[in-house]
């Protein structure tokens, strides 16, 4: 008899088997020739089979009699099951010709079929071609002292995201239908399936410049972007005039992907004593939903809506708040709220920064490295605060009189105002965190040529992890994530990554 609370007091079993089957076939072959003295070609075809299937078997059942320990004896068994079947097959072909080992010119392609797909659905071809210059070693090219090497290139290509393994399928489940006041067995749809259902269809066009300079000890490579996704999938809402209430997915979505992206290394300085070297990446994405394929505006908070970033935020806005009689607190009256929706900004990082800097001390026996990131350009909500104002009273801004108004201001926006706004906790995710630092300490030379224990490398490194972060985020953590992966973080109820330490020694013989 277990513990006098819940309905299961009287005892309960559960037995839950899973199994994850995934077979993989990969063949492939390359041939090289030389077709003349000046181009070389360079050909490779291959297939590919990946199958995945999930099974899932459920039982239990509450009120055992005494002793016992199986589902079977409780008196009120159940039973569930599950199972998704996905395979994805197709098979590929890449030529390359190279001109003086200077020009490089790629077409590629590759057709895939995938059980996911509608059955009127036909194979998905998807096409490539990019090229490759070395400019600087053409004789027409005036090469400064200070650069080294050269590079433009530019590629397209597509790609493509299949549906959910049970999307394309109708589903069926039993029922009864009144006909003539008699119970008459009948089938509905549970899921309508959509035999036309085709895989998202990503283009991509890029171009870029990659340079070495000053005796390569600076690189730099340089790269813009612009991605049209199609056939985006979106569950629609099909009209009751159809005879079913019900939605699918169907390919209706165009989506804009832009973007920038650079990349410099550059080794500063370089002596016998020190050395100090940097790497710095950037990016930035531009982000939009072209097209809902008619579909009204799907979401709350977070919606999608055509013209707008994907996943952006939506809420009736805070728009001032002032302390009118001077009693330091802030009330519903005092508040003004934004009369319809609007939209407040994006929930996905629209620039990312990373800095690493490395220093070399005493003839490079010793090296520390760090690195730094950074995110902004989002929004990102602090629902663990929200939920503590508004549904447990449990928060600064509701119950301390000395809390900034800001803080008063959302809590009882949240709580009493007529709008009942959540924006206030909508803050600015950007942030800045030291990722890592580490020492490394090697063995001299020495060392390897006396084979000190017969060790001919020997080094030992100390390092932290997520050590410190900037933000204005006014959670814990902007990186604290609740749940599943999805699109967009969510940080409600979630631990902020953990900061750790490791020592590890390597040695070699």
């Amino acid at each position: 008899q277990c513990s006098d609370f819940g309905t299961n007091r009287l005892g309960f079993k559960s037995n839950n088997r899973t199994n994850f089957f995934k077979y993989t076939f990969d063949v492939s072959s390359t041939a090289q020739f030389k077709l003349s003295e000046v181009i070389t070609s360079k050909t490779t075809g291959g297939a590919q089979y990946f199958r995945s299937t999930f099974q899932r078997n459920g039982a239990s059942s509450e009120d055992l009699p005494p002793g016992a320990t199986t589902v079977t004896a409780g008196a009120t068994p159940t039973a569930d099951e599950s199972t998704t079947f996905g395979v994805t097959a197709g098979f590929f072909g890449e030529q390359t010709f190279s001109l003086r080992d200077r020009l490089f010119l790629t077409g590629a392609f590759r057709a895939d079929n995938n059980s996911a797909f509608g059955t009127k659905a036909t194979v998905a071809v998807y096409p490539k071609a990019s090229l490759s210059w070395l400019i600087s070693e053409e004789s027409f090219f005036p090469k400064p002292r200070f650069l080294d090497q050269l590079r433009l290139r530019a590629a397209y290509g597509q790609s493509g995201t299949s549906p959910g393994a049970n999307d394309a399928l109708p589903f069926f489940i039993g029922t009864s239908v009144n006909v003539a006041d008699q119970a008459n067995p009948a089938i509905v749809f549970s899921a309508v399936g959509n035999p036309n259902l085709k895989p998202e269809r990503a283009t991509e066009v890029e171009g870029g410049v990659d340079v070495d300079m000053l005796d390569n000890r600076v690189t730099m490579a340089l790269t813009a972007y612009r991605k049209r996704t199609k056939d985006a999938l979106v569950s629609r809402t099909l009209p009751p005039s159809a005879g079913i209430s019900a939605a699918r997915f169907e390919n209706l979505g165009a989506v804009r992907n832009s973007g920038f992206e650079a990349s410099v290394r550059a080794q500063i300085l370089q002596t016998q004593r020190l050395g100090f070297d940097a790497t710095l990446n950037y990016a930035n994405n531009d982000n939009q939903l072209l097209s809902l394929g008619g579909v009204p505006p799907i979401g709350a908070e977070l919606r999608q809506v055509e013209g707008y970033p994907t996943f952006g935020v939506w809420s009736r806005e805070i728009l001032s708040f002032t302390d009118i009689n001077g009693d330091g607190i802030i009330s519903a009256s005092e508040i003004v709220v934004a009369d319809s929706i609007r939209f407040l900004g994006r929930s996905t990082p629209r620039v990312e920064v990373t800095f690493s800097p490395g220093v070399d001390l005493f003839d490079r026996l010793v090296r520390v490295t760090a690195n730094f990131n950074h995110k902004g350009g989002f929004l990102l909500k602090n629902s663990s605060e929200r939920i503590r104002c508004q549904t447990n009273n449990n928060c600064r801004g509701v119950n301390d009189i000395t809390a900034p108004l800001a803080e008063q201001a959302r809590a009882t926006a949240v709580r009493e105002h007529p709008s009942r706004t959540q924006a206030g906790y909508w803050d600015k995710g950007d942030f800045t965190k030291l990722r890592e630092v580490a020492v490394t300490l090697s063995a001299p030379k020495s060392w390897s040529e006396r084979r000190v224990l017969g060790v001919e490398r020997l080094s030992l490194t100390l390092s932290g992890r997520n050590l410190k972060t900037w933000t204005r985020f006014t959670g814990i953590d902007p990186e604290m994530v609740a749940g599943a992966e999805s699109e967009v973080q969510d940080p409600f109820q979630a631990s902020p990554p953990p900061t750790y330490y490791s020592l590890r020694l390597n040695f070699g013989f």
